[in-house]
């Protein structure tokens, strides 16, 4: 990699920033398994401490805005952990790419998922990470905190806010006479819409990214993050304590992906789901004025859970029996 005051051409940039819970692990490997591939196309996909994304552009004290040793016309850079940053680091970030050589636009973009929805993988995704049965059974007690005090509609809120501020700092640079375009995009997820169904097949029709369409389609390796329902996350935790994390995660990654359209019950409790839809609304409604396409995340079939009061309970019988198939199938354990 070139030091970042070497004049290697880049034309485009293009900050992916998430948010998580859509589907950016699949991006982020499919790009990473085909760097080589991808600048002979002229794109240009970094590698930063050997991850698949580039968290380390999230760090308090991130690494230069990376060069490319030779001309290329587009850069790719994604982390859902940018998202979040101050204002100040956001304003850091682009007009470091700004003073890049020869750069002419910058383009961000984010996905938003059905606020309920997201609230639901995101709270299903953390239980995903507990350690020991004592562990996840604190985390499914948060959802029974009063909804007006619930720190889980809290979450879905500063997503959706630090999204519009991430859309103020590009306004504002794309203000500037800087001769740097700069714009962004914001796409509903409706993974059910796209080829495959991850994030890849509609990342591609991003302007910069056409060329690797039919590369980036025809990866044979996808690597996914599974959402999986409650009761697996508690038998693949009881399994875990019993045998060791691996066994656990072999559990966790060979379940697929649940999702809320499936008809599964609702994991959030009635109240809170009404609560997080009361909250976001606003904030929808002004991103819905700012980016098109937007208009199917406020009637996501998601959020018509609201009335519905019966919650996917913690049932440690039903994850003890779960457990018991997965061993007569062959299963660790």
């Amino acid at each position: 990699m070139s030091a970042a005051g070497e004049r290697a051409p880049v034309r485009r940039a293009i900050v992916h920033i998430g948010s998580d819970k859509t589907g950016s692990t699949a991006l982020q490997a499919a790009m990473a398994d085909r760097r080589p591939e991808l600048v002979e196309l002229g794109i240009w996909y970094p590698d930063l401490d050997g991850r698949p994304d580039h968290l380390a552009l999230a760090d308090r004290r991130p690494p230069p805005v990376p060069v490319p040793a030779t001309p290329v016309d587009t850069m790719v850079l994604s982390s859902e952990a940018l998202l979040p940053l101050p204002d100040r680091r956001v304003v850091r970030l682009l007009d470091g790419l700004a003073a890049l050589p020869a750069i002419t636009e910058i383009l961000v973009l984010a996905y938003v998922r059905a606020p309920v929805d997201f609230a639901e993988a995101a709270f299903l995704q953390r239980c995903r990470l507990a350690r020991s049965e004592r562990e996840l059974r604190r985390l499914v007690a948060v959802r029974s905190v009063p909804a007006p005090v619930n720190p889980i509609a809290g979450r879905v809120v500063a997503r959706l806010t630090r999204l519009e501020r991430w859309a103020d700092e590009v306004d504002r640079l794309g203000a500037r006479s800087t001769g740097v375009t700069a714009r962004i995009e914001v796409r509903p997820y409706v993974p059910f819409d796209w080829p495959d169904g991850d994030v890849v097949g509609d990342a591609v029709t991003v302007r910069g990214l056409e060329p690797a369409a039919d590369l980036l389609l025809a990866r044979r390796h996808r690597r996914r993050h599974p959402t999986p329902d409650l009761s697996t996350i508690h038998a693949a935790v009881l399994l875990g304590e019993m045998v060791g994390p691996e066994a656990r995660d072999r559990i966790l990654e060979s379940t697929p992906t649940s999702g809320l359209t499936g008809g599964r019950r609702p994991v959030l409790p009635g109240a809170l789901r009404r609560r997080i839809v009361t909250r976001t609304e606003p904030i929808l409604v002004r991103l819905m004025r700012r980016h098109a396409g937007l208009a199917a995340l406020a009637t996501a079939p998601a959020d018509r859970h609201g009335e519905r009061n019966d919650v996917e309970p913690l049932d440690r019988s039903a994850a003890l029996a779960l457990l018991d198939g997965h061993r007569r199938a062959g299963e660790p354990g």
